[in-house]
């Protein structure tokens, strides 16, 4: 899954997944 694609998806589903929502907002930061 690319990052554009899941970009909303983190966004909208924090909770689903911490790890995910910081890798996200790690990587968010980069692009």
């Amino acid at each position: 899954m690319s990052l554009r694609a899941a970009g909303p998806a983190w966004l909208f589903c924090p909770a689903d997944r911490p790890e995910r929502f910081a890798k996200a907002a790690a990587a968010g930061r980069r692009w």
